[in-house]
């Protein structure tokens, strides 16, 4: 294990005040999931059962590492003086482990330690400026539904990935990109969520070809809830630091009012 004089951690995590991340207010029926919940699966895994993991933590460690040479000074009879200071090495270390020096150098006795570099962006921050696509659930019938005849439901909104930045943050360089990747629909049949009935799709859907079919077989006034699970990829440069990074998922929630009335049979 590795011997440390002195330590100075600058985390980046900070709470942030519900329905407001970094310095944007967002909307309240979008829900910051950092570790996948409320979103159906992560990109790249086998199935809906298995979440997106949370992005690992950064965090900036400022080490004393021991003595070093600033330079020597003449004396009076000739001989020389070596002055000495202390060597401090300033690392970024990621929470998988992984470590970065970013900075090191020799600092005279009696000077204060170096001060690490601003906290990088974190996933949050970033959300908080991500100009998240605005969309609807997509539905037919377009007004009531029948019992016994198919709901279809769908994804409406952009389907394109969405990029950000390039942006200034704390004197780092920031560019993103986002998409969505699943989705969950909640059919309103039961006030009780473990009852409910809920697909999850990685498709969207179309007209054409709806993501969810669902027959209601009772009437009723219902609320339709559609939650896009959005994932992506941030960089970010500065102060010694290229890394690209992992954003984990943000769920956009979307509802609408399902009125479904009763189908009669008509009689000749």
């Amino acid at each position: 294990m590795r011997a440390i004089t002195l330590a100075l951690v600058a985390s980046l995590g900070c709470a942030a005040p519900a329905g407001a991340i970094g310095d944007r207010t967002v909307d309240p029926t979008v829900e910051i999931s950092p570790d996948g919940v409320g979103g159906g699966f992560g990109v790249g895994n086998p199935g809906p059962d298995n979440e997106g993991k949370p992005p690992a933590e950064l965090k900036y460690v400022v080490l004393e590492q021991g003595t070093c040479m600033l330079g020597v000074l003449p004396n009076a009879d000739g001989s020389f003086a070596t002055i000495w200071g202390r060597f401090f090495v300033t690392i970024l270390v990621d929470g998988d482990g992984s470590e970065q020096v970013v900075d090191a150098g020799c600092i005279p006795d009696g000077d204060p330690p170096p001060a690490p570099p601003p906290p990088p962006p974190s996933p949050a921050e970033v959300w908080g400026f991500v100009p998240l696509a605005d969309s609807k659930i997509g539905v037919s019938p377009g007004g009531d539904g029948l019992t016994g005849l198919a709901t279809l439901l769908w994804y409406d909104g952009p389907r394109q990935p969405v990029t950000l930045g390039p942006l200034n943050l704390r004197g780092y360089s920031l560019t993103a990109t986002v998409r969505p990747v699943s989705y969950r629909w909640r059919m309103g049949n039961d006030p009780d969520p473990a009852k409910e009935t809920t697909y999850r799709t990685r498709t969207a859907g179309s007209p054409e070809e709806p993501a969810v079919s669902h027959v209601y077989e009772r009437k009723g006034d219902y609320t339709l809830r559609m939650e896009v699970m959005w994932q992506g990829t941030y960089t970010f440069s500065g102060f010694g630091v290229t890394t690209d990074r992992a954003l984990g998922g943000v769920t956009v929630v979307r509802t609408r009012p399902y009125h479904v009335a009763e189908a009669r049979s008509v009689r000749p």
